[in-house]
């Protein structure tokens, strides 16, 4: 038989393949294809919230939908896909003919698995992801095993790992819209789990290892669970919206959300109530450098918010250390909302005495734009890199 035709005939790699492809297609299907606004990624994507509601699926669903990673061609999220099933078709019938089809199968559902739940304990609560990176990252990590334990004398396979290594360190290290932590736990549990179930082991070991994977699954979970407690009450919801969100704008009962402008994509209307997402034909609304709350007109001036009374005078200037002010937003009469985007915060102040009196953790990647409903309490908070909509109730605040 050929290499070509084993490589064919490797079938769990084939067919997790076939399965993500589909699952991309079903992803566009169920939204609109230009947009990345879809009901299967948002059904099947990773999230914290939805994990800790007992949507176990979503642990291992995950590696069926495809969030948008730039550069983008074609329609959003699709060299995401690429750059997951080339290395998984590359790499995966090598792994799967050394472990054999059904521990290779094992391999890949536990490895999975370990990883989210990883990402789960460490991650912001607020993190929505989709793609099959855990599983690219896990069978690399077999990879590497494999080379390593093998000690092979013939230089291709070390170049093989070298390249593997290499993959796994730009996508870990190298790129602000993903979540680290989902990657290099998925390194690592490929190679926690391709030691076990290497097939010069005996079966009861293997199945030693398969059994303790979804042991940690099923005790961490709930465990995890419990941290969300802890997350500000004020968070309510995270909306996954599209690629890239720039700017934010209460608009009625909707929030219009518009994106980077090199994404070309067009501006989409959330249901506040139902967050539900429409297409909007809304205009962008100016970037904003100045509020007026407290008598005194505010603006952002890199590290500081600055605010200034009718003379022109400095009234106040508050120093954010090391964060950066992206944006502002009125709170009502007295208030200014502030987002700190390094910080991953957002912070309120007092617009008469100029004190920080509230902060709320985001937990967002970039979190970059706000606006908020004065009417009943409630800001939005878009997440650039994360593609994201952040809900808060600021009814709840302290």
């Amino acid at each position: 038989m050929s290499a070509v035709a084993r490589h064919l005939g490797a079938r769990v790699t084939i067919s997790v393949v076939a399965a993500t492809c589909l699952g991309y297609v079903a992803q566009r299907v169920s939204g609109s294809w230009w947009r990345d606004v879809d009901h299967v990624r948002r059904a099947l994507g990773y999230s914290a919230r939805e994990l800790a509601a007992g949507e176990w699926w979503r642990l291992w669903t995950v590696n069926l939908v495809h969030d948008p990673v730039p550069p983008e061609y074609v329609a959003p999220g699709f060299m995401h896909l690429v750059n997951n099933v080339v290395p998984l078709f590359l790499v995966g019938p090598v792994v799967e003919r050394h472990l054999g089809g059904a521990r290779y199968a094992a391999f890949l559902f536990a490895a999975g698995g370990l990883g989210s739940v990883l990402a789960f304990a460490i991650d912001p609560p607020t993190i929505y992801a989709g793609g099959a990176s855990g599983l690219v990252m896990a069978t690399i990590g077999a990879g590497l095993y494999m080379v390593v334990s093998r000690r092979p004398r013939r230089p291709w396979p070390w170049v093989a790992a070298a390249a593997g290594v290499a993959y796994a360190t730009y996508s870990i290290v190298d790129r602000a819209e993903i979540t680290a932590v989902a990657h290099g736990g998925a390194l690592l549990s490929g190679l926690a789990m391709a030691i076990p179930l290497d097939p010069n082991r005996p079966r009861r070991v293997a199945a030693g290892a398969f059994a303790s994977a979804l042991v940690i699954v099923v005790v961490a979970m709930p465990l995890v669970s419990s941290r969300l407690r802890d997350v500000d009450e004020r968070v309510v919801s995270a909306v996954p919206v599209g690629t890239r969100p720039s700017r934010v704008q209460v608009v009625g009962d909707h929030v219009v959300v518009h994106f980077d402008p090199s994404t070309n994509q067009r501006g989409v209307a959330v249901d506040e109530r139902t967050n539900a997402i429409t297409p909007s034909a809304t205009e962008a609304a100016p970037d904003t450098t100045n509020v007026d709350a407290g008598r005194l007109s505010w603006s952002r001036r890199g590290s500081t918010v600055v605010g200034v009374d009718a003379s022109g005078g400095v009234a106040h200037r508050i120093s954010l250390g090391n964060g950066w002010a992206y944006d502002l937003a009125r709170g009502g009469d007295e208030w200014v909302w502030v987002v700190d985007g390094p910080g991953r915060r957002l912070l309120a102040i007092d617009g008469r005495t100029g004190d920080v009196v509230d902060e709320v953790d985001l937990g967002l990647i970039v979190p970059v734009a706000i606006d908020v409903d004065v009417d009943d309490g409630r800001a939005w908070v878009a997440d650039y890199w994360g593609g994201r909509l952040l809900e808060l109730d600021l009814t709840r605040g302290p």
